[in-house]
C-alpha cells in the first residue's frame, strides 16, 4: 500500500519507484557484457591443408635446388670432358697410324722399325729420318687368315716430323698405304661426319678439300660443333664473339 505523509512519499514508496531504474541499468550492463564476440573475417585453415601446402612448397624448393645442382654438375662434367679431350689430342699430336705396311708372324719391333725407316726414305723421300721414330708397334694381334696387314702406330719424336710426313705424302706411289692422324674417339666421330658431308659435296660437283677436323667446300670452311652438327666455322666464331 502507498502511504502519503504530509503530501510526501514515504521511504517505501521512493524505494519502489527508484528500483526499476536500477534494474534497467543492471540489465543494460549485463546485455553489454553478454554480447557475442564479432566473428573473424578469416576462415580458419584446416591443419591437414596447412601441412599439405608446406609439403608442396618444400617439394617445389627441393626440385628447384636439384635442377640447379644438376645443371651445375653437367656444366662441370662437360668442361672436364673438354679438358680431357684437349689433353688427349695434345698427346696424340705426334702420333700417326699407317695402314698397308707388310706384316708377318715373325716380325719383331726392330724389324718393324727398319720397315718404317725404309718406307720414310724410299716411299716418302724423307732423307733424314734417323731421329724421327720414338716408338712403333702393331695394332692388334697377328692373324693368319687376315686379308689385310695390321695397322702401325708410329710415335714421332717431334710434332714437326708429323707435318713433314703429311707434306711428303704426295710422293707416295703405293695407293694401298694410308697415313692418318691418331684421333680421339670424339675426333674420329667428327671426322666421319665430315667425310659424309664431303661425299655429298663431291657428288654435287663442288670443290672440296679436307683435313682431320676441317672441311672446305667452295672456299667455305665447315667444322663439327659440340652437338655433332656440321656448321660454318665463321658462324661459331661469330657466336663466341656475341656471347
Amino acid at each position: 500500500m502507498t502511504r502519503k505523509v504530509g503530501g510526501k512519499s514515504s521511504p517505501d514508496q521512493r524505494s519502489s519507484e527508484s528500483s526499476p531504474e536500477v534494474t534497467d541499468s543492471k540489465s543494460v550492463k549485463m546485455e553489454s557484457t553478454q554480447k557475442p564476440p564479432a566473428s573473424s573475417s578469416k576462415t580458419p585453415i584446416d591443419p591437414f591443408t596447412a601441412i599439405s601446402n608446406q609439403i608442396s612448397n618444400f617439394s617445389a624448393q627441393m626440385a628447384s635446388n636439384f635442377n640447379k645442382l644438376e645443371a651445375t654438375f653437367m656444366n662441370r662434367f662437360v668442361q672436364n670432358e673438354e679438358r680431357l679431350e684437349t689433353l688427349e689430342m695434345e698427346i696424340k699430336k705426334k702420333n700417326l697410324i699407317i695402314w698397308g705396311i707388310d706384316d708377318d708372324l715373325n716380325e719383331t719391333p726392330d724389324i718393324l722399325e727398319k720397315k718404317l725407316v725404309q718406307f720414310l726414305r724410299h716411299s716418302l723421300k724423307i732423307s733424314e729420318c734417323g731421329d724421327i721414330i720414338d716408338d712403333c708397334f702393331r695394332l692388334g694381334k697377328f692373324r693368319t687368315d687376315a686379308t689385310k696387314s695390321r695397322g702401325v702406330m708410329l710415335k714421332l719424336t717431334k710434332e714437326k716430323h708429323r707435318r713433314t710426313i703429311f707434306t711428303n705424302i704426295k710422293n707416295l706411289k703405293n695407293k694401298d698405304i694410308k697415313i692418318e692422324s691418331d684421333l680421339t674417339p670424339l675426333a674420329r666421330k667428327k671426322k666421319s661426319i665430315l667425310l659424309k658431308k664431303r661425299r655429298e659435296a663431291i657428288n654435287e660437283g663442288k670443290v672440296v678439300r679436307m683435313t682431320d677436323n676441317i672441311l672446305k667446300i667452295d672456299g667455305v670452311v665447315y667444322v663439327v660443333d659440340s652437338n655433332l652438327n656440321v656448321v660454318r666455322k665463321d658462324e661459331i666464331s661469330a657466336n663466341k664473339n656475341h656471347t
